[in-house]
């Protein structure tokens, strides 16, 4: 996804703490001819040097 400069957090640390702060975003699906939003919280995860974000209603309907 594009994103313009003045939009862009470079350093690690910051961009962690930004998807804490603002944990709730909108999920947009596709179906046949229209888009679908789901607003839900996400998650950060960390192991190591990797991150990952996980919206925990996608991950239940997963395991379900």
């Amino acid at each position: 996804m594009y994103t313009p400069a003045s939009n862009r957090i470079e350093d690690r640390a910051r961009h962690l703490a930004v998807m804490r702060e603002y944990n709730f975003a909108a999920l947009i699906t596709g179906a046949e001819s229209r888009l679908l939003a789901t607003h839900s919280s996400f998650m950060v995860i960390e192991d190591g040097a990797a991150f990952d974000s996980r919206c925990p209603i996608v991950s239940d309907a997963k395991a379900a």
